[in-house]
């Protein structure tokens, strides 16, 4: 939500049902830590993210990418109704 005398938006506060919160947990927990671990070895130099990019967006498409943005977009929609 935007209120014009802030300088930043401020986020939305949103609840999913047990079953997506659990789930999500899972996924998110797999995602992140797929992300900071590649994240390093790239800043690092251990691994060269122009050759592993494709390799990367299967991986966490393989760890549920899309179910988490689902579970988000159902959390949020229940949000703005």
């Amino acid at each position: 939500a935007y209120e014009p005398y802030l300088d930043e938006m401020i986020p939305l506060t949103w609840t999913a049902n047990q079953e997506d919160a659990e789930r999500l947990g899972i996924l998110q927990t797999d995602i992140v830590n797929y992300v900071n671990t590649k994240m390093a070895q790239w800043i690092t130099g251990e691994a060269d993210v122009n050759a592993e990019w494709e390799g990367y967006l299967e991986q966490l498409n393989k760890l549920g990418l899309e179910e988490m943005t689902a579970i988000r977009n159902r959390a949020l929609e229940s949000v703005t109704e």
